[in-house]
């Protein structure tokens, strides 16, 4: 059961886990269970005035900030992620639990969304946190 126990203490983060081990007069035996406790987050950055923004060098969605919150008031962060030039961020692995975002760097040609909670969801082991977000006309800078 050493493999086990170091499973355990590798990925205490990562899952829900536990066991037990019944020693006695002979062989020891074990008993282990382990829930991945984990989702994956991505952000989708997407302009909703395509007509103005597309081809314009003036507007990008590279460089959209967002932090993802475990609070509805956006002040525990837990993880920041940024856009590249198509509006995606990495993906990245996070608790299961809800999750609140906002926009924390406005991308170029883009006014900073004045959304506090602008999106929120919930991930675990079986669904990710993927959260697709459209710029308004008024977002844009002109």
């Amino acid at each position: 059961y050493a493999n086990a126990k170091e499973f355990v203490n590798k990925n205490k983060d990562r899952y829900e886990c536990g066991g037990y081990i019944y020693t006695g007069e002979g062989q020891d035996l074990g008993q282990f269970w382990a829930k991945l406790d984990v989702g994956n987050a991505t952000i989708q950055k997407t302009s909703a005035n395509t007509s103005i923004t597309k081809d314009n060098d003036c507007y990008s969605l590279a460089g959209a900030t967002y932090g993802i919150y475990s609070n509805k008031d956006c002040i525990d962060l837990v993880t920041s992620l940024t856009t590249d030039k198509n509006g995606n961020t990495d993906i990245v692995e996070i608790q299961a639990g809800t999750y609140y975002v906002k926009e924390t760097e406005a991308p170029k040609g883009f006014n900073l969304s004045t959304a506090r909670n602008n999106h929120c969801g919930r991930t675990d082991s079986s669904n990710g946190l993927l959260i697709r977000g459209g710029l308004h006309a008024d977002e844009t800078q002109f």
